[in-house]
C-alpha cells in the first residue's frame, strides 16, 4: 500500500498490483518481459501473458502468434523402444496404420512384425495386417461444439490385442493419446517367457508435437476503499 499524495482525498491508501515472475520461460506484462524473480506493477487493461512472448497489434493491444502452417502440419511422433521414430502428419481423420501387411498399411502407415516360431515350429507374426491405427480426429467430428485442441486417438483392430499403457483395448475400441503414452502391439505381461515378450520394435511411446496452449489474460482491477487511518 501506498500513502495517497497531496490531490487525494478520503484518507485512503492506494493498492499497488504486482506480478511476479518465477518461471523458466517468461512472463509478460504488455509485451515487456519480467525477469526471473523481479516483479512490474500492473494498472487496469494491461496485458499478462504467459509462456509465449506477445506481438503488439495495430490496435494497441498484445496476441499471441499463430503457430504457422509446418508447425501444424505434425502433430505428433511415434518413438519406438529400438530408438526409430515416425512423424504424424497426416491431416484429420486420416488413419495412420501399423500392421504386418504393406497393402494395408501403406502408404499411409508403418509396417512391423515379429516373426516367432509356433508351438509347430512354424514362423507367424503375432502382429495383425493392419493391427492399429492412429488419427487426429476433425473438430466436427462429434456433431458437438468444436474441440480448440481434439486428441489424437488410438484405435485397436487386431486379432491378438493391442495395449495403451499396460491396459488392453477392446477390439475397434479407440482411446484418446497424451503425451507420454505407451503402445504395445504384444502383450506386454513382465511375466512371460523372454522369447516372446514384446521385442523392441513393436512398442513405441506417444509424443504430441502440437505447439502449447498459450494463455493470455487481460487484468481488469476493482477499486477497493479501505476504512480512513484514524489520526
Amino acid at each position: 500500500a501506498q500513502p495517497p499524495s497531496d490531490g487525494d482525498s478520503g484518507g485512503l491508501f492506494k493498492l499497488t498490483v504486482r506480478v511476479q515472475d518465477s518461471s523458466a520461460n517468461g512472463t509478460f506484462v504488455n509485451g515487456k518481459r519480467v525477469g526471473v524473480g523481479d516483479s512490474e506493477p500492473l494498472q487496469e487493461e494491461d496485458i499478462l501473458s504467459l509462456v509465449a512472448f506477445p506481438t503488439e497489434q495495430p490496435d494497441g493491444s498484445f496476441a499471441i502468434g499463430r503457430p504457422t502452417a509446418a508447425i501444424e502440419a505434425s502433430w505428433g511422433k511415434l518413438v519406438f523402444g529400438d530408438k526409430s521414430e515416425l512423424d504424424l502428419s497426416l491431416p484429420p481423420n486420416t488413419p495412420f496404420v501399423i500392421g504386418c501387411n504393406e497393402k494395408k498399411c501403406l502408404p499411409h502407415g508403418h509396417v512391423v512384425t515379429d516373426n516367432i516360431k509356433d508351438s509347430f515350429g512354424k514362423q507367424r507374426s503375432r502382429v495383425s495386417g493392419a493391427h492399429c491405427n492412429i488419427r487426429l480426429p476433425s473438430r466436427l467430428e462429434t456433431g458437438e461444439a468444436p474441440q480448440p485442441r481434439p486428441q489424437p486417438l488410438l484405435q485397436d483392430t487386431s486379432t491378438n490385442g493391442t495395449w495403451l499403457n499396460f491396459q488392453r483395448l477392446e477390439r475397434n475400441e479407440s482411446k484418446a493419446l497424451q503425451n507420454g503414452d505407451l503402445i504395445k502391439l504384444v502383450n506386454p505381461d513382465a511375466s512371460q517367457d523372454e522369447s516372446v515378450k514384446c521385442p523392441e520394435n513393436l512398442l513405441f511411446t506417444f509424443s504430441d508435437t502440437r505447439p502449447m496452449n498459450f494463455i493470455s489474460y487481460r487484468l481488469r482491477l476493482l477499486p477497493l476503499e479501505l476504512p480512513p487511518i484514524p489520526t
